[in-house]
């Protein structure tokens, strides 16, 4: 009875598994046949594992079913319990020769879980654990090709991670790494395309991410196919000329020849080249453009609606000044493709900033910020548009180096701050541009813009010793790179300046380093001789300066109004200091400037005004006021753009500098400053200059303090004027009467300590206002006011000083 009773639950076990496996028969059927159907096989697999669960295989293929499906979660468990009964099931197989076989068979289908695992985990970006899993199949098995490529696709966007991080070493690490996996990947299947494809990428985002700059860097060496027995030294021109290599093996495996992605990457890696390889002469150069034009056009022949494909035949086209057709196929790429047209349209403004069209840039580069706010390089067009415009873009420079930390961005935001002035508004700015360049340098010890930035930036921060140093590091990787030669020429000139007595025992240049800086000059270039000959006039060699320079004059166009006069400025010095008429070439500069309304030549009168002051000239004041009081009017007129604009602008700290200089230089007020009052009268720091020079020079005090409470009254986006105004009121806070009253202005104490309060307030580091303060709250009130064209006593006089020492220091900054 007991046997018959076995028999039966045999019967019934070995029918349910037979019923388990023409499930999974179908299952397999429905996944991998004609007529797929993954639902079905689901739900084939799942009749399959209730009938027996404890079949490792049935788990697989549940798994392998929920992954072609995408449910991610579900597949890695279902592969999981695949390989914990698989451990099982190896436990309980003997040692012999058919075990040895389905043991074998077992162990291949647990790698096979096992790999797609790891594939799961890369495709939802879990890098770590995959590169865990896919060194644990190459730990058992070193040759399987696919776990091979999974860990260097996993190394390659690891260091894609990053790249875009700015962590290069990092970077730069895995992708030697992914490089290394896919070339083992090659040598065991050279006829799979992807592997080779897989190699050409990894060389292809050293190229672009790992390296800058025109020279090589050792990276890695190591054995590749068809190389030599020692290897290769990859540099940055190498892993292009790699890319190349590996791209047209996998162009030469059928049926791949006509693969649009790989004709792509080719005519992308002869861009690359092109650009890199600064060996190439000109016509070298316009052949390989030609050659990549034609791979990416053929690119474009297998995949028409490709809009990748067209962006880039739009920068090849560019490359060869085709602006037109680039124009063209930047605008189809947006049509053919327009949820990811942010890259075409900042393209498409950077064609239109070469055409000029600086209208079109802007709205190119404006719609390319509304499809991606955080795309950087439309935020630097716009400020490349801006600097066209003569418009302020440093809030755009800024911006730019908050998103994104690449070497475009750092490099023009860290320029940008070496030709602003070192200010309390830039101080930020400068050592946010320093941690810039040093984190270039870092990663890039041979990098020459790098070196040079950065020595401006030390120089402009007042570190001489390590600006020398940086000078003299890129003079050392370029000893003819002009630039280098003229910031090591004037580091010099500079240091000469700030020791003039022990001029003889200064460091001596180089005698090469003269030549070469002697040749440049001698070409014309009026920057490069300018800064010769400034380095000639500090070691007082004033013959060989007029000879150069007089040349240099001769050469300039009628409309360099600007270095003309910088030149004959310089020429006028000289002749003062060897007792000659000077006034010859500084009336030049007047006759030079006539008839251009520009800003330069505003400048070149600015100067000379400055020259007569310091040399006490004044006649030449009084020739120089009145012309410059008539252009002034001139060059405001022919502004489109409002004069409040204007005069808060970055072009308008000359106009603001002049206005400031001339209550100094100038003792008849009126010339400038009440024209422009008349004309501009809601401008805050005009009523404030015009009042500074009627109390410096004529001692109207009380027309001066109704300007300067105009001043007040109108107020100004500048903290300093309302310091400024407060110290003044502090003088005399009483009303004026308009008339010079016969009694005395009682002065009242207490408007006086409000003012000296909102004073401190802003700046309480001034011990003076701080012992005015004390003496105002004893002060006698039957004082009186200062009647006009007395002098100031007392703590007035010493409050006076200190309104214009600030002044000074607001027009100055």
């Amino acid at each position: 009875m007991d046997e018959s009773q076995d028999r039966e639950v045999k019967s019934e076990q070995e029918v349910r598994l037979e019923q388990a496996n023409k499930l999974f028969q179908t299952s397999v059927m429905l996944i991998y046949g004609k007529r797929k159907s993954v639902e079905k096989a689901i739900k084939c697999i799942q009749k399959a594992i209730v009938l027996d669960d404890s079949n490792y295989r049935y788990w697989q293929l549940l798994g392998e079913a929920y992954y072609q499906r995408g449910s991610l979660n579900p597949s890695i468990n279902c592969f999981m319990k695949s390989l914990t009964l698989a451990e099982n099931y190896l436990a309980n197989i003997d040692t012999s020769a058919d075990d040895c076989t389905e043991r074998t068979r077992v162990r291949a289908d647990s790698t096979y879980s096992r790999l797609r695992m790891s594939d799961i985990r890369l495709s939802v970006q879990h890098l770590d654990e995959a590169m865990n899993g896919y060194s644990d199949i190459i730990g058992i098995d070193p040759e399987n090709v696919a776990a091979l490529v999974g860990m260097s696709r996993a190394e390659l966007l690891m260091a894609r991670k990053s790249f875009h991080s700015g962590l290069v070493k990092s970077g730069h690490a895995h992708c030697m790494n992914a490089l290394k996996y896919a070339l083992r990947s090659i040598k065991l299947s050279p006829h799979l395309c992807f592997t080779w494809k897989l190699a050409s990428d990894c060389c292809l985002i050293q190229a672009i991410y790992g390296q800058r700059g025109e020279f090589s860097t050792n990276l890695a060496v190591f054995d590749f196919p068809g190389g030599n027995q020692d290897g290769l030294v990859v540099t940055r021109l190498s892993c292009i000329e790699l890319a190349q290599q590996f791209l047209c093996k996998a162009l030469t495996i059928s049926p791949y020849e006509h693969s649009p992605s790989l004709w792509h990457n080719l005519g992308i890696s002869l861009y690359l080249r092109c650009n890199i390889a600064t060996q190439l002469k000109s016509n070298e150069r316009q052949a390989l453009l030609k050659r990549a034009l034609k791979c990416l056009i053929k690119a474009l022949d297998y995949d028409r609606i490709n809009s990748q494909v067209r962006n880039s035949i739009a920068i090849v086209a560019y490359q060869l000044d085709l602006l037109n057709t680039s124009q063209n196929f930047l605008i189809k790429s947006i049509q053919t493709n327009m949820s990811t047209s942010e890259i075409q349209f900042s393209n498409l403004g950077y064609i239109f900033l070469q055409k000029g069209e600086f209208r079109l840039a802007s709205v190119a580069f404006k719609r390319c910020q509304a499809e991606e706010p955080l795309y950087c390089r439309s935020w630097l067009g716009n400020a490349l548009v801006n600097e066209q415009n003569n418009l302020d873009n440093m809030s755009l420079l800024r911006h730019c180096y908050k998103l994104e930390n690449n070497y475009e961005s750092q490099m023009m935001y860290a320029t940008k701050i070496t030709s602003l002035p070192y200010t309390e508004e830039y101080s930020k700015d400068l050592i946010n541009a320093l941690d810039c360049m040093k984190r270039i340098i870092n990663y890039d010890e041979r990098s020459l813009a790098a070196q040079n930035t950065l020595g401006l930036l030390y120089e402009r921060s007042g570190f001489k010793t390590q600006a020398k140093r940086c000078f003299q590091e890129a003079y050392l990787l370029a000893p003819d790179d002009s630039r280098a030669i003229f910031n090591r020429l004037r580091q010099h000139s500079t240091q000469s300046t700030g020791c003039m007595i022990e001029l003889n025992s200064a460091e001596q240049l180089d005698a090469n380093l003269l030549k070469a800086a002697e040749k440049l000059a001698d070409r014309g270039n009026l920057e490069y001789m300018l800064n010769f000959v400034y380095y000639l006039f500090i070691n007082c060699d004033y013959r060989s300066i007029n000879t150069r320079i007089t040349k240099v004059i001769d050469k300039l166009p009628q409309n360099d109004v600007r270095n003309k006069v910088g030149a004959q400025v310089l020429l006028a010095m000289i002749d003062k200091v060897d007792g000659k008429d000077y006034k010859s070439w500084l009336f030049k500069n007047i006759i030079d400037s006539e008839g251009l309304v520009c800003l330069e030549s505003m400048i070149n009168l600015f100067c000379l005004m400055l020259f007569g002051s310091v040399t006490n000239d004044q006649q030449l004041i009084d020739q120089v006021s009145g012309d410059l009081s008539k252009y002034l009017i001139l060059y405001l007129s022919a502004k489109t753009a409002q004069f409040s604009d204007v005069f808060y602008s970055l072009e308008g700290i000359w106009l603001r500098l002049t206005l400031a200089a001339s209550i100094f230089c100038n003792p008849d007020q009126g010339k400038l400053l009440r024209p422009m009052v008349a004309l501009f009268p809601n401008i805050a720091e005009l009523w404030l200059f015009l009042g500074l020079s009627l109390m410096f020079h004529k001692q109207k005090y009380q027309t001066a303090m109704f300007c300067i409470k105009k001043a007040n009254l109108i107020g100004s986006t500048n903290a300093d004027l309302s310091v400024i105004c407060d110290i003044l009121l502090a003088i005399s806070p009483s009303k004026p009467t308009g008339r010079q009253s016969k009694k005395a202005t009682p002065i009242d104490p207490n408007l006086r300590v409000v003012h000296l309060s909102r004073a401190l307030f802003k700046c309480p580091d001034y011990k003076l206002l701080w012992d005015c303060l004390n003496a105002a709250k004893f002060q006698d009130t039957t004082r009186e006011l200062p009647k006009n064209n007395q002098p100031l006593t007392g703590y007035d006089a010493e409050l006076f000083q200190l309104a214009v020492d600030h002044t000074i220091r607001m027009i100055t900054s």
